[in-house]
Order: structure tokens, then C-alpha cells, then sequence
């Protein structure tokens, strides 16, 4: 299989270098290249036109099997520990029976940012399977979808604080004490989840 840009076509937004960064780069002009990693070919070949051609002229080579390939997602740098219910990532959980045999150890992890319902776990840089959040296991959820929600999240809490405190304030010059708000129910607490057998 081989990869190129068609630089015409190309909207520079680095999209495709923030999923794949071992076979797209950018370059001054704004435009982005295809390049064949050293990782998987041995020396670093790029075609920008310069020493080899670009566009459908420079085509790359992509990794024969889907085991490299899956080495081409953005890897987490930090080490994760896996966990009696998982692994947690952008806070999320991620679970496969394959994990009960790594409980405590330190693995890393591999995702694509478009959806990351699904994370690819190595240990000692060997694949040891595909964890699933179970909450979205049917659904196509981004690291931007998380992000935004993360983002939203921060400006309602903001805005409380922001009119607790200007309630505060404004009695503190009349003199008065704030009429308390009547408390909200609290969610009812969830059953503890119970993974492996011996939980029970």
C-alpha cells in the first residue's frame, strides 16, 4: 500500500500529521508531505519535491501489517497502570479480559485521536490487546469531542462560583446574610462495578 497529498488539495490544517506523524510532515510552504518513516523502512525518505518528488508523482510506502500500522497511532508517553477495572485514559475506562494478567503493571498505550472508544495496550513494547471504554463501545467519540466537553464543563462551574461570589458580595454591602439556595438531591451512589470473579 502507498500514500501521497495532493497538494492542490491540501488544506494545511496538520490534521493528518496530529494522527500519523511516522508518514505525514508539514513544511514552510503550509502544505503537508508524505514521508516513508525509519522506524519501519529502515532511513528517512521524504517526498517534498526537493529530493524526491511530491504529490501522486512521490508516492510512500505504508507498513505491510496491520501490527505496524497500529504503531503509526499517536502513542501516550506516560506509562498506565493497569488497574483492577482497567485502564484510565482522558477520563476515561478502558476494559479487556486480557488486562486481568497485567493488574499492576505499567503498559502503554496507543489511540486515534477521531475516536478513542477503543485504545491499543503494549507491555515491554508488545501488543497485548484492544481495551474498550464500555460506556461508549457503539459510538464514534474524539479526543476533541472529550476536550470540548472538559471545556464546557470548566465554564459552568466558573460561572457558579462567579455568581455565588457576586451574591456574596452584594449582602456583604447591605449587611445581610444570602438566603441560602435549597440543596440539589444528590445522585444515588452506583453499585461498585465487580470486574473479575474474585470481586464477588
Amino acid at each position: 500500500m502507498k500514500v501521497w497529498i495532493d497538494q492542490d488539495l491540501c488544506t494545511g490544517d496538520g490534521l493528518c500529521e496530529e494522527i500519523a506523524p511516522d508518514i505525514f510532515f508539514g513544511q514552510d510552504d503550509g502544505l503537508f508531505y508524505v514521508k516513508e518513516s525509519a522506524a519501519h523502512f529502515g532511513e528517512e525518505k521524504r517526498f517534498d519535491g526537493d529530493a524526491n518528488p511530491a504529490g501522486s508523482a512521490g508516492m510512500a510506502r505504508m507498513p505491510d501489517t496491520l501490527e505496524s500500522l497500529d504503531l503509526l497511532l499517536i502513542s501516550v508517553a506516560k506509562p498506565r497502570l493497569v488497574q483492577r477495572d482497567g485502564i484510565r485514559f482522558q477520563g476515561l475506562r478502558y476494559l479487556s479480559p486480557t488486562l486481568a494478567g497485567f493488574v499492576g503493571k505499567q503498559v502503554t498505550i496507543r489511540y486515534d485521536p477521531r475516536d478513542i472508544t477503543e485504545i491499543r495496550v503494549f507491555h515491554n513494547d508488545k501488543f497485548v490487546c484492544k481495551a474498550v471504554n464500555p460506556d461508549h463501545d457503539n459510538s464514534v467519540l474524539s479526543l476533541k469531542d472529550i476536550q470540548a466537553a472538559r471545556v464546557a464543563q470548566r465554564k459552568r462551574v466558573r460561572s457558579g462560583l462567579n455568581e455565588r461570589i457576586s451574591v456574596t458580595a452584594r449582602h456583604r454591602s447591605t449587611g445581610q446574610p444570602p438566603t441560602p439556595k435549597p440543596d440539589t438531591p444528590r445522585p444515588e451512589a452506583k453499585p461498585k462495578l465487580k470486574t473479575y470473579w474474585e470481586d464477588r
